[in-house]
């Protein structure tokens, strides 16, 4: 999935996450408490080192607007920085907690969208879907 985009979309019942990978685009909800929460920490580090994309992300969830970020921008990278102040230190701390916890939500959400997958993949094969598949 790291080549796959994540798309946060607001909506009256709260966000919705739409993961989507090539052809495929897969949706969850019940991560909107959280993800607020997560774009709320990410704006109050402050750190300079926050990947561009998250802090935009961050922001637009703040503000209530749809954004869509590359996986693969940010995903794998957690940096790797010499602290020199407490200051900094607690900053960085917030951070990279923030990072966790988005992390956290996508292993989540991929955990959702992989049993709505197989449920529907169960489903076809009872309806005969089996050499249909090309």
């Amino acid at each position: 999935m790291n080549d796959g985009t994540l798309e946060i979309v607001p909506s009256s019942e709260g966000f919705l996450v739409a993961i989507k990978n090539g052809e495929l685009t897969a949706y969850a909800r019940g991560y909107s408490e959280k993800i607020v929460g997560v774009a709320k920490d990410i704006l109050a580090a402050d750190c300079p080192w926050m990947p561009r994309e998250l802090v935009e992300l961050a922001r637009d969830v703040e503000a209530g607007k749809t954004h869509t970020i590359a996986l693969s921008d940010w995903l794998a990278t957690v940096p790797k920085i010499e602290i020199a102040n407490d200051e900094d230190r607690a900053r960085a701390d917030k951070a990279v907690s923030a990072l966790r916890e988005l992390r956290s939500i996508l292993q989540a959400a991929f955990a959702t969208v992989l049993k709505q997958l197989e449920q529907e993949a169960a489903q076809w094969i009872q309806r005969g879907g089996m050499g249909r598949v090309q």
